[in-house]
């Protein structure tokens, strides 16, 4: 049976970030920079950013980050290419927003804990500090690599 989660994309990529409008553009290259600590070449035109990075690795950082705002992940548009790919109306049909890309990542992960069977619970005791006894448990579940 099939999985209804896509499969991410993980290898090296060319990534297009398409800006809302135009004076938002400065802004954006700052917040970009300030998520690759310079790490990563970042080139621009009036209407989207562009760099090469593994995709896994660029939304790990993002999800690493505290930089972008909820709004900002519904608004940026995030199309992902093949390092020898053009802009193309074919290839536009991969551009999701940057909230679908982080999403994505998060649904890849928790299926990677699953099928390894790398969930492991945890449980705590709640303890009646009068009686000193135990009188319930919670539980905290984590996946593990």
């Amino acid at each position: 049976m099939g999985s209804i989660v896509p499969n991410f994309p993980s290898s090296a990529k060319r990534i297009i970030v398409f800006v809302p409008h135009a004076d938002y553009l400065n802004y954006l290259l700052h917040k970009f920079q300030e998520v690759f600590k310079h790490d990563v070449e970042i080139s621009f035109s009036e209407d989207n950013i562009s760099f090469e990075m593994k995709f896994d690795e660029f939304i790990d950082l993002a999800l690493s980050s505290e930089e972008f705002t909820e709004l900002e992940k519904q608004r940026i548009m995030i199309l992902p290419l093949e390092l020898d790919e053009t802009i193309s109306l074919r290839s536009l049909k991969k551009m999701r927003t940057f909230q679908y890309w982080l999403d994505l990542r998060k649904a890849d992960i928790l299926r990677f804990v699953l099928e390894n069977e790398s969930l492991v619970t945890y449980f705590q005791p709640i303890v009646n500090t009068s009686t000193g006894e135990i009188y319930s448990y919670e539980c905290l579940s984590r996946g593990v690599d």
